[in-house]
């Protein structure tokens, strides 16, 4: 194995919610790539790349003393509140940025791209858990851009897809193709 601070060995883990769950997938490729099968020899492992306090929390665990690395790992992923990070947004943050981007001005082919990421960010990880289906997920992006913004993009729209089913809201490869046109740098009138 490793030793601590080498650059294949993991980093230090100080007990982050935010870590967790990338330090035990990294401690655990270790113990494959180095063939380490021992319960003993895994529990044991661990401490070498954890704070101390992390190390008092594991050497007090049951699974330590009675080496079971797959219950340790799950018990080191409970309390160190590992689930916290699969639940950092909610849909309530989502109508949140919504509402709040769309009463801000994008002029600029930068300001698209920070809205299209910020949105991307809370959005996809609510539909990647299931949270939000897909046509709020479309429907949203759009009514996260300002409403002048919004009327201005229409009209390409429609010129560029003159059959679509207004029922439906716009797919976002649409919108980013249009924004992407409209705000594109070094335009003639610029």
């Amino acid at each position: 194995m490793p030793f601590r601070g080498s650059k294949l060995a993991p980093k230090m883990f100080t007990g982050n919610y935010h870590k967790v769950t990338g330090f035990i997938r990294h401690y655990s490729r270790l113990l494959d790539q180095h063939q380490v099968v021992l319960e003993a020899d895994k529990c044991q492992g661990i401490l070498e790349y954890c704070s101390q306090k992390v190390k008092d929390f594991i050497k007090s665990s049951i699974y330590y003393q009675v080496p079971n690395w797959h219950q340790l790992q799950l018990e080191i992923l409970k309390y160190y509140d590992a689930e916290r990070e699969e639940s950092r947004y909610r849909v309530a943050d989502l109508t949140a940025f919504v509402q709040q981007s769309s009463l801000q001005i994008i002029s600029d082919l930068a300001q698209w791209k920070k809205y299209y990421r910020e949105y991307f960010a809370i959005a996809g990880f609510l539909k990647q858990k299931g949270f939000i289906d897909n046509k709020i997920y479309t429907g949203y992006f759009w009514y996260g851009i300002a409403p002048h913004l919004q009327k201005v993009f229409e009209e390409k729209l429609y010129i560029n897809y003159p059959h679509f089913d207004a029922s439906n809201p716009w797919p976002i490869d649409y919108l980013d193709e249009v924004a992407n046109v409209y705000f594109k740098r070094n335009k003639f009138p610029q």
